[in-house]
């Protein structure tokens, strides 16, 4: 098997600081083995003789054996503070050679009667005795199936402090930005020897007419391209034009914003899950489903012949629906006014031509009681429909319910991804903001290399000729040149570092949850 430095090295890419990893093993070890079920421990403990005392420093302590000349009594085990009743012949704690007692205080194991003991424990680490990730493949007195899990941990912390190594943009602050301003820096001491060499030329001929433009102390144009490449640096990695707004603190910037936009990410696909069957948009869409279902059961029961009066047309003729009732009494009324009811010469009409005002009233008094018999009916049947109704109105405001808190947790979703954009904008207003100022840095630049063409010109036209002045000139051009070089090289090593960052990210975030999974697993036996 590898060893446990190669392990971790599989894991998490790359990883060369052997002592940190030492102790991320030590302290990967020692917390596994803290979770641990007694078990366990039990299974790989070791047993050391001693006589009367012997040490507990780098060992968990499980029991603690005495022979009393015949078998290997156990010892039970009491507070330090009571050593002193152990040893009482006259206390109920005293301890006999068949019940002995074992005390520990000051590193050590004590135990009485004195005599001779066994200490039942499993080794334990420190950094004094901190275990050689590189070339230990396994732990003794440790169980197998456990030391993946020493591996995970510190391969954990083996991310963990890549990532904080990264904090400091290193790569891009010593490296790249770090060549520019050195880089410039050679141009400007390049220049300064030339313009040394233009001075003491200045000394040596003397006065020239119509030169001041050249040689005047206030305006010649080597004081022009000293400050323009100054001033370039100093946006670059300077605090200019502010302290928060040169190249190098942009960078920084960017690099917190993205943070803040992956953390926004996590926030909004904590409500969405991955899983479509999980989570509370997926409990609140099953309760909209179960409130349609039960609105559908209730139009189900409208349209049924046995319990609606929306049924087939069988209902009307029925004896015992409402509507058949209904019409039952209007048929009644109809015969007792104008169909010989109760009998031939009695119906309202006969009666009314027959004048006979008496039985008339009497006719009129069944007639009305048989409509009020049909209004009761059809209210009864109206009250059935009513209450369909409303059942069925009632499981459809519980579906729009539950409708609208699928949209009020999809606009958290939606809120925390807006808000990540934002943080992507913030991130490319950064961005933008970096390269307008590298931009003002390239027109200082610019503006040297303009006053160093305008020194050529004029010193052409007086036709002098500058020993030495040209090459210090062209040498300047090359670092600035390079320079620039290092510029683009900033943005691409901090596209890398992104993507390196983000996959220690997953990768810590993976071991960790198999890590968790296998630590429960572990002290569940």
């Amino acid at each position: 098997m590898a060893t446990f430095s190669a392990q971790v090295v599989d894991l998490v890419g790359a990883f060369s600081d052997e002592t940190a990893l030492d102790s991320f093993i030590t302290e990967g070890a020692n917390e596994v083995i803290n979770a641990m079920p007694r078990s366990m421990r039990e299974r790989v403990a070791e047993e050391t003789s001693f006589t009367n005392t012997t040490s507990s420093e780098g060992s968990k302590v499980l029991h603690v054996l005495r022979n009393d000349g015949t078998i290997d009594q156990p010892c039970r085990r009491i507070p330090a503070r009571h050593r002193g009743r152990i040893q009482d012949s006259s206390d109920m704690q005293y301890a006999t050679a068949t019940d002995p007692a074992f005390y520990i205080q000051d590193a050590l194991v004590t135990i009485f009667p004195t005599g001779t003991g066994k200490l039942v424990s499993i080794p334990t680490y420190n950094q004094g005795s901190a275990l050689d990730a590189s070339s230990l493949s396994t732990i003794t007195n440790f169980p197998n199936e456990a030391e993946y899990l020493v591996t995970l941990y510190a391969a954990m912390k083996a991310l963990q402090q890549n990532m904080s190594g990264m904090m400091t943009l290193a790569a891009i602050d010593t490296t790249a930005l770090g060549a520019i301003t050195t880089e410039l820096n050679k141009a400007d001491d390049v220049i300064s020897t030339a313009q040394g060499k233009v001075d003491a030329f200045y000394t040596s001929i003397g006065d020239i007419d119509d030169t001041t433009e050249l040689w005047d102390d206030t305006n010649k144009r080597f004081t022009v391209v000293k400050n323009a490449l100054d001033y370039a640096g100093n946006l670059i990695d300077g605090n200019k034009p502010d302290a928060a707004y040169d190249v190098a603190q942009n960078l920084l910037d960017v690099n917190a914003t993205i943070d803040k936009m992956d953390a926004h990410l996590i926030d909004g696909e904590a409500i969405l899950t991955n899983d479509p069957t999980s989570g509370d948009v997926a409990t609140a869409l099953a309760a909209m489903k179960a409130a349609i279902e039960n609105a559908e059961a209730s139009l189900d029961k409208m349209e049924a012949a046995t319990e609606s009066v929306f049924g087939d047309e069988d209902t009307f003729l029925t004896s015992n629906s409402q509507l058949a009732r209904v019409k039952d009494a209007l048929d009644k009324v109809e015969l007792l006014i104008e169909t010989n009811k109760p009998a031939s010469g009695y119906d309202a009409h006969d009666l009314l031509q027959a004048e006979d005002i008496e039985l008339l009233q009497g006719n009129l008094s069944i007639v009305g009681v048989e409509l009020q018999r049909a209004q009761m009916h059809l209210s009864e049947w109206t009250a059935i429909g009513d209450m369909r109704v409303k059942e069925i109105n009632a499981s459809l405001s519980e579906a729009q319910a539950y409708g609208s808190e699928i949209q009020a947790r999809l606009s958290y979703a939606s809120a925390y991804q807006q808000a990540s954009a934002a943080r992507g904008q913030e991130g490319q207003s950064r961005m933008a903001q970096a390269n307008v100022t590298l931009s003002v840095a390239q027109q200082e630049l610019a503006r040297a290399n303009a006053a160093i063409a305008e020194i050529n010109i004029l010193m052409g036209s007086y036709r002098l000729d500058l020993e030495g002045v040209g090459p210090y000139l062209q040498a300047a051009t090359g670092y600035i040149s390079q320079a620039q070089g290092y510029v683009a090289e900033a943005n691409t090593r901090m596209q890398r570092e992104e993507q390196k960052y983000k996959w220690y990210q997953a990768q810590q975030a993976k071991l960790q949850g198999d890590y968790d999974r296998g630590i429960q697993l572990l002290a569940k036996g």
